[in-house]
C-alpha cells in the first residue's frame, strides 16, 4: 500500500545480513565473515576465535563448531582468517573483472552449470505437478460419486464420512505439494533474471583493492570450506565462493587478470630485492672473513 523505498534485493539482503550470528570472541572481537562460512563435511557454521597476546591478535582464525563438540564427529577445517579474506578479496576482483571483459561467455557458463545442476529437478517438479493435478482431478470425480452413493443410500453415513476425510486430506497435501514444486520451477526461473543483477553489481566495482562489509555481503552469499592438506607453505585448502544471484561459479583457471598480472609482478620484484639483499650480505660477511684471516 506504499511507495517502495528501497530495492526488493536490497531488502532481502538485509534480512539475511540480519539472521546472521556474529558472535564475539573472548577478546571481545569479531568477524566480517561470521555467519557466512560454512564446513564442507557436516554443513555446520565455522566459528571464529582469536588470542590477545602482548596487545596483538594472534591465532585469528576459523574452525567447524562441530569439531571437538560432544556427540559430534567432524576434522577442525581450520582456515586463518587473513588467507580467507585474501581469497576472498581474490575471487571477487576475478569475477568482477571476467564478467566486465567477457560477459557474453560469462552468461553462457552460468546458464550451462544452471542448467546442468537443475535440469533434472526441474523435470521431476513437472513431472510430480502433472501427477498430482491428474490425482487430484480423480479425487474430484471420487468424492462427486461418494455423494452420489450416499444420497441414494447405497453408502452409509459412517463410511461416508471417513472416506470424505481421507479423499479431503490427501487433496490437501497434493495442494501443498504442487505448491511447493511451483514454486521451486518460480524460483528457478527467477534465477535466470537474478543473473542480470549480478551483472550490474560487478560492473559497479570497477577499481578495489580491499575487502569491505558493504562488498563482501553485496557478493558473497556464503563460503564452504574444506579439509586442508599438508602443512607450512605446502599446504593446500579448498574454498567454495556462492555468490549472491548467481550461485557457485569459478572463473576459468587460465584467465589471468591484470590485478593478478601486478601482484606477480610486486612479487617477482620483492623476490628479486630479497636476493640481491642476500649476495650483498654474502658478499661483505665473505670481505668480513678475508679480513679476519
Amino acid at each position: 500500500t506504499h511507495e517502495v523505498i528501497i530495492e526488493e534485493a536490497v531488502f532481502e539482503k538485509v534480512q539475511q545480513v540480519r539472521q546472521q550470528r556474529h558472535r564475539n570472541t573472548r577478546t571481545g572481537r569479531s568477524s566480517i565473515f561470521s555467519g557466512l562460512v560454512y564446513c564442507a563435511d557436516c554443513g555446520a557454521k565455522l566459528t571464529h576465535h582469536n588470542s590477545l597476546v602482548q596487545g596483538k591478535y594472534i591465532d585469528d582464525a576459523f574452525t567447524c563448531s562441530r569439531y571437538r563438540a560432544p556427540m559430534e564427529d567432524c576434522t577442525i577445517h581450520y582456515v586463518a582468517t587473513q588467507k580467507l579474506e585474501a581469497a576472498i578479496l581474490s575471487a571477487i576482483q576475478r569475477i568482477s573483472w571476467y564478467v566486465r571483459n567477457n560477459e557474453q561467455e560469462f552468461v553462457q557458463r552460468v546458464r550451462k552449470a544452471s542448467s546442468l545442476r537443475q535440469e533434472e529437478a526441474v523435470k521431476d517438479c513437472r513431472k510430480q505437478i502433472v501427477q498430482a493435478k491428474k490425482r487430484h482431478a480423480e479425487l474430484d470425480g471420487l468424492v462427486k460419486k461418494l455423494y452420489e452413493a450416499n444420497a441414494t443410500g447405497k453408502l452409509p453415513d459412517k463410511h461416508f464420512s471417513r472416506l470424505l476425510a481421507e479423499y479431503d486430506e490427501e487433496q490437501a497435501a497434493l495442494e501443498a505439494s504442487m505448491t511447493e514444486w511451483q514454486g521451486l520451477l518460480d524460483n528457478w526461473n527467477a534465477d535466470r533474471v537474478r543473473m542480470t543483477e549480478f551483472i550490474d553489481l560487478a560492473k559497479r566495482y570497477t577499481d578495489f583493492s580491499e575487502l569491505t562489509t558493504p562488498i563482501l555481503n553485496e557478493f558473497i552469499e556464503k563460503i564452504v570450506v574444506h579439509e586442508g592438506n599438508g602443512r607450512g607453505k605446502q599446504r593446500r585448502q579448498r574454498l567454495d565462493f556462492y555468490f549472491n544471484f548467481i550461485g557457485a561459479f569459478e572463473v576459468p583457471a587460465d584467465i589471468v587478470t591484470p590485478m593478478e598480472q601486478e601482484e606477480e609482478r610486486r612479487q617477482q620484484e620483492e623476490q628479486a630485492e630479497k636476493e640481491e639483499r642476500s649476495q650483498v650480505l654474502a658478499q661483505v660477511r665473505y670481505e668480513r672473513y678475508k679480513q679476519e684471516r
